[in-house]
């Protein structure tokens, strides 16, 4: 039986949620090369859910989370996203199961992505995201 990769996992936990997902992440017609292009260079999975809002979810192993929080903060698109009011999802999975954290704009904003001119801030009730914003089972991470 082969071991199930972080988006299946990743899939089957949100729409468990109640959250309805579609895998953005596309694998590239290199002849010999498994290579693969994540949706703005960071996400895997578009998700939605009426009343808790949009999201991007990055789905790695728990092993490169912190690579991929660097990799989230430190591109202009995950800026952009979050101005736009849309929430980036980091979950990684182990042997311990699912590790989530939400990047925030506030997050994103202070690691100084450059912005594209006439940005700017969000509404302040967008800026600090509420728990209850997430599925229940990702709001106890």
């Amino acid at each position: 039986m082969s071991k199930r990769t972080p988006s299946a996992l990743t899939l089957d936990f949100l729409a468990k949620g109640g959250w309805s997902c579609w895998n953005v992440e596309k694998r590239l017609p290199i002849p010999g090369k498994y290579v693969t292009q994540d949706c703005y260079h960071f996400a895997d999975i578009l998700a939605y859910k009426p009343g808790r809002g949009i999201a991007l979810v990055q789905t790695t192993s728990t092993a490169n989370h912190a690579a991929r929080k660097r990799k989230i903060l430190d591109n202009p698109h995950a800026r952009g996203w979050c101005m736009a009011g849309g929430r980036i999802l980091l979950i990684s999975w182990g042997d311990k199961g699912e590790r989530m954290e939400e990047i925030t704009w506030v997050e994103v904003a202070q690691r100084n992505v450059p912005a594209k001119r006439g940005d700017k801030e969000p509404a302040s009730e967008q800026q600090d995201l509420e728990p209850e914003s997430l599925p229940e089972s990702l709001s106890e991470a």
